[in-house]
């Protein structure tokens, strides 16, 4: 995978995550489930670097994009 499709890739899972989370200004959730809230938004960071460090792993470097 290249360096720009591994960027894509990864810009298109922080957009759905940032819509999976993008709550209207009248939205007063309760203290329980604004904690809820908060551990699912911690867990799609988590899964998007995992998946940012698996992608920087499989992409060439600029060395072997030369080869």
């Amino acid at each position: 995978m290249s360096d720009r499709a591994a960027l894509t890739k990864i810009a298109a899972e922080c957009h759905r995550a940032k819509w999976q989370f993008d709550l209207s200004e009248d939205y007063r959730p309760t203290a329980k489930v604004s904690r809820a809230l908060i551990f699912a938004a911690f867990k799609e960071l988590h899964r998007i670097g995992d998946m940012a460090m698996k992608l920087r792993d499989v992409s060439p470097t600029p060395s072997q994009e030369r080869s």
